[in-house]
This record gives C-alpha cells, sequence and structure tokens, in this order.
C-alpha cells in the first residue's frame, strides 16, 4: 500500500471519529432537552412519566457530551501521531485504543438506556 493510501485511510478513520463524536454529543445534548421537557410536563400533570428518574438526566448528556468532546480531540490527535508514524515508517497498530474508545461509547449507551428505561 502506497504511503498516500495509507494517509487517504488515515483521513478516513479520523473522520470516521468526528462522526462518532458528533453523535455522542448530539444525543448527550437530546437526552438532556428530552428530560427538561419530561420535567416540565410532570410539573403540569403531576404522575406523569414516573418511571424515569429524571433528576439523573444531566449527568447522563453531560457525560455523553463530555465524551464526544474527549473523543474529538483524541481523534486529531490520534490521526497527527499516526501521520507522522506513516511518513517514518514505524506505524504499528494501537489495539488499546480501540478498546478504550469501544468502552466509552459502551458505558455512554449503557447510560442512556438505564436511563431511558429504568422502573
Amino acid at each position: 500500500m502506497s504511503q498516500l493510501a495509507d494517509h487517504l485511510a488515515n483521513e478516513r478513520t479520523f473522520l470516521a471519529y468526528v462522526r462518532t463524536s458528533i453523535a455522542l454529543i448530539t444525543f448527550g445534548i437530546a437526552i438532556n432537552r428530552f428530560a427538561q421537557f419530561l420535567i416540565q410536563e410532570r410539573n403540569v400533570s403531576p404522575g406523569a412519566h414516573p418511571h424515569l428518574f429524571l433528576e439523573d438526566t444531566s449527568h447522563v448528556g453531560l457525560s455523553m457530551a463530555i465524551f464526544g468532546l474527549l473523543l474529538l480531540l483524541w481523534a486529531a490527535v490520534r490521526a497527527t501521531h499516526i501521520d507522522r508514524d506513516i511518513d517514518r515508517g514505524v506505524y504499528t497498530p494501537d489495539h488499546v485504543s480501540v478498546w478504550l474508545v469501544t468502552a466509552g461509547v459502551l458505558v455512554c449507551g449503557a447510560l442512556g438506556v438505564v436511563w431511558m428505561f429504568r422502573s
């Protein structure tokens, strides 16, 4: 594979991380806004949505948005390091990063699911 193809593949990977970051940030904001809507509705009609613990929402939405921002920063740093390693001819895959990102997205997704479906 040529160096150009390696750099283009790195750029595509970076853009995939950017899309994931945007999705996490957006989902975090959406959870927060939706919970505020439900809180206002519950204040208007007491007893509505008793299964949702709305007080925890700010933590869930905020954690997703922060993780999305951190993922975006990490992706930029990682793409820069990979470009440098490709130019030097010393690139090696980083399996730890794959598992860390997977764990972060899994935790944020699980928080959202637990919050939405608590009873």
